[in-house]
């Protein structure tokens, strides 16, 4: 088994909402604002994307190895204009996305 610790940093626009955390199509779990979770997962291919409003992330396809852990790093798209104006942009399509690091 591998783990995946998934971190949401503080000080987000959307700081009331709670991102679903999917793996394989399934939610598995929710992450809020300024936390960290950590996700044990079989070895193999999973795929992986948060939701939030109906917005939903890239999907992550990550090949998970035995004791291996994986951090991603769940995030918004809004920055200038967009961040100014959030709430106009609160039910974009592709406002989440996750970043991926391999420890």
């Amino acid at each position: 088994m591998g783990d995946i610790i998934l971190t949401r940093p503080g000080r987000e626009i959307f700081r009331l909402l709670d991102y679903g955390i999917y793996v394989d199509g399934k939610k598995v779990n929710f992450i809020r604002d300024d936390t960290r979770k950590v996700l044990k997962l079989k070895e193999g291919n999973h795929e992986i994307y948060i939701r939030a409003l109906g917005a939903k992330s890239n999907i992550l396809n990550i090949n998970i190895k035995n004791k291996e852990t994986v951090r991603l790093t769940c995030k918004n798209n809004l920055t200038g204009f967009k961040y100014l104006f959030s709430y106009l942009y609160i039910f974009s399509k592709n406002l989440l996305k996750l970043d991926y690091t391999k420890i």
